[in-house]
Order: structure tokens, then C-alpha cells, then sequence
């Protein structure tokens, strides 16, 4: 940092499949954050020369132990940066049976997510008893992006 006397800093938790939902795409720094209220905000000060350049090391105690989406967003010295954090995600095992496409849903950390559900085409697909998620077979093959959900 250089020629920075206040920053600040604010922390919005993003809801990515709402973001998804409105956009079709996946959530990217260019995301508006107008009329959202962020989740922490710090101000720290500086007293450095303004000829200086310093290296700075913030930390997020509220992103620990979370899997989500955060917008970190620096404002100082009349200019702004943003930084997009992804933390934890969920993936999936495929295979076929007679009534469509079953999904078994997996954490980051390769263990089994019960109660988990898909959106593919509009529609939400949850979890049956044993974790497996059926997606009928369609009239319309082709390719359809899907959404993958954690209760």
C-alpha cells in the first residue's frame, strides 16, 4: 500500500445460488453490491509517509470454519479493490438406473452431504433416505447446468 491514510475494509457473505438464479452465471468481482449491507466493516489508519510503500496482512476471523462465498472490498487513497473468496465447494458421483441420472453429493472434504438437492432446469431435485438424487431422464437431451445445493 502507498499513500493510503484510511482504509476501509467490508466483508459481504454472498448467497452464490441466488446470484445465480438472477444472473445465469457464476458470482465474479464485477458483482454490484449496491444496497447490500456487508457483514463486517473495519476501518484501520495509517501514519506511514505517503512516499512509502508498505506491505499490509489483513485477516478474517469470520471466514474461519465457513464453506460460502465472501466479496472482500478495500477502499482507500481514492480507489477501491476487491477480492473474491471461495472457500469449501461441493462435487458429485453420477450413474445410471432405470428412472434417470442418480447423484451422490460430496464435501471438499470427500465426505457424503446428506439432504443435499440439484437445480437443473428450473427445478430442484432433493436427496431420497440414502443421499442419492434422481434426475429423470428428459424429452429435451442436451446439456443443462446444474447447481449443486448443501442444506
Amino acid at each position: 500500500m502507498k499513500n493510503v491514510k484510511n482504509l476501509v475494509v467490508k466483508v459481504y457473505e454472498i448467497n452464490a445460488f441466488n446470484v445465480y438464479l438472477a444472473t445465469g452465471k457464476e458470482v465474479g468481482t464485477g458483482l454490484s453490491l449496491d444496497g447490500l449491507v456487508a457483514g463486517s466493516e473495519q476501518v484501520h489508519s495509517f501514519t506511514e509517509s505517503p512516499f512509502r510503500r508498505v506491505r499490509r496482512e489483513f485477516t478474517f476471523a469470520e471466514l474461519n470454519g465457513k464453506r460460502g462465498v465472501w466479496m472482500i472490498e478495500l477502499i482507500g487513497g481514492g480507489r477501491s479493490s476487491r477480492a473474491l473468496i471461495r472457500k469449501g465447494g461441493l462435487h458429485y458421483l453420477s450413474r445410471q438406473s432405470v428412472a434417470g441420472t442418480v447423484l451422490s453429493v460430496f464435501d471438499q472434504s470427500d465426505q457424503p452431504v446428506r439432504g443435499g438437492s440439484v437445480w437443473v432446469a428450473g427445478r430442484e431435485y432433493q436427496a431420497d433416505k440414502n443421499g442419492g438424487i434422481t434426475i429423470p431422464f428428459s424429452t429435451r437431451p442436451g446439456r443443462q447446468p446444474m447447481i449443486l445445493r448443501d442444506p
